[in-house]
Formats: C-alpha cells, sequence, structure tokens
C-alpha cells in the first residue's frame, strides 16, 4: 500500500514539473505577460518581492495600586421590619406577606489602612510589515525574458 502512494506522488511530481517545449506550442495560444506578443512565448520563474503582515503577540504586566485597612469591629446592630404592608401603594396591597425582620450589623473600620499592588496580566497585538518574496510562474516571450 504504501509503495504505491509513494509511486503515484512520484508520478504526480513528475506531470507536474513537465514543461512543454516553445516548439510545441500553438500559435497564438499564449501572450507575453509583459509586452504582450505572441512570438516563441514560454514559462519563467519570476522572483517577486512583496510585504507580509505579521501579527505579534506581546504579554506585559500593568500595576494598579489598592488599599487595604486592618481589621475592623462590629458596632451597633440594626432591626428595621420589612415586607410590611404599606397602604399608600395599591399594588402592594393586593399582595400578602407577612411582616419579617431585617437586621444588620454596622463595621467600625480602623483609621489605618496598607498600600498593596496588585500585577494584571495584559496582552497587546502588534502588526508588523515585513519584506518577503515568492516565485511566480508567467509566461515571456525571448526579448522579455533576455531583459
Amino acid at each position: 500500500m504504501m509503495k504505491t502512494v509513494t509511486a503515484w506522488l512520484l508520478l504526480g511530481a513528475l506531470v507536474s514539473s513537465y514543461v512543454v517545449p516553445t516548439s510545441e506550442l500553438w500559435a497564438g495560444e499564449r501572450c507575453c505577460a509583459r509586452c504582450g506578443c505572441r512570438d516563441q512565448v514560454s514559462k519563467v520563474c519570476r522572483f517577486v518581492k512583496e510585504e507580509k503582515k505579521v501579527t505579534v503577540v506581546c504579554w506585559g504586566v500593568l500595576e494598579e495600586d489598592f488599599c487595604l485597612n486592618g481589621p475592623s469591629c462590629p458596632g451597633c446592630t440594626h432591626c428595621e421590619p420589612a415586607c410590611k404592608k404599606d397602604l399608600d401603594d395599591k399594588l402592594e396591597s393586593k399582595v400578602s406577606s407577612q411582616a419579617k425582620a431585617f437586621s444588620w450589623t454596622e463595621w467600625i473600620a480602623k483609621p489605618h489602612a496598607s498600600l498593596f499592588t496588585k500585577k494584571k496580566l495584559m496582552k497587546k497585538t502588534v502588526t508588523k510589515t515585513v519584506p518577503s518574496f515568492r516565485w511566480v510562474v508567467e509566461d515571456c516571450c525571448e526579448q522579455c525574458k533576455s531583459k
């Protein structure tokens, strides 16, 4: 199986690399890519310089300062009724619910805080233009080929 695949690949490479000689071309089949004439046109490889855009990913760190105070102490505890019926509100009067006690504790913070710095990982994408080249196949006459 492997020998058959290799044979087909070699045969394909030979067929694709076969160049038709100039004498076998029919008159008027192809014209020169540079001047447009149809005399003795053959395929040639031409070196083309281009510019290519390449994306580069850069990673960096953004530092951000923040304050963190010391331990706080519990202060007063507050308690209020919640979910009680309000006679002024027409919509709330249609909804029946029981009163519930809502409580929270007031915390007293220390007046001193410490400064800390956190680092955030940041991604930056930069596009650079670099010179590149490639080979192209084009039809050329003998006069343009010599230039």
